[in-house]
C-alpha cells in the first residue's frame, strides 16, 4: 500500500478546518464531538475511510501551524465559491450541507 498523496491530506485538513470555523461562526451549527479534541478524533476516524492515516491526521490537526491549517480551509471553500468571512452565504452554505454527506457537512450537526 502506497502513501497517501500530500495533497489527500492537505484537502483533509482545509475541510476539517472549514467545518471547524462554521461550527463556530454560524448560529445553529455545531460539530461532531464536544470539543476541538473530540472533534479532531472523529475527523482522523473518518479520514482512514479515505486512506488517509489516522495518526499523521491527528498530528496535522493538533500540531499542525495554524496559518497552514487556515490556509487549507480557506483554499477548500475558495474551491467550492465561498469566502470565509461568517456572512450569509457562508453559513447557509453550513446551513446546506450540515449532517449531510458533503465532505465538510459530515463533520456539522444543526444544533
Amino acid at each position: 500500500m502506497t502513501a497517501a498523496p500530500k495533497a489527500d491530506y492537505e484537502q483533509a485538513v482545509g475541510e476539517a478546518a472549514a467545518a471547524w470555523w462554521m461550527s463556530d461562526e454560524c448560529s445553529g451549527i455545531g460539530h461532531l464531538g464536544q470539543d476541538y479534541q473530540q472533534f479532531v478524533f472523529a475527523v482522523s476516524d473518518a479520514a482512514v475511510a479515505q486512506g488517509l492515516r489516522r495518526q499523521k491526521m491527528r498530528r496535522l490537526l493538533f500540531y499542525g501551524q495554524t496559518e497552514w491549517q487556515q490556509q487549507m480551509g480557506k483554499t477548500v471553500l475558495a474551491d467550492r465559491g465561498i469566502l470565509h468571512k461568517g456572512n450569509k452565504v457562508f453559513c447557509g452554505f453550513a446551513q446546506k450541507i450540515a449532517g449531510t454527506n458533503d465532505a465538510i457537512g459530515r463533520f456539522l450537526i444543526k444544533e
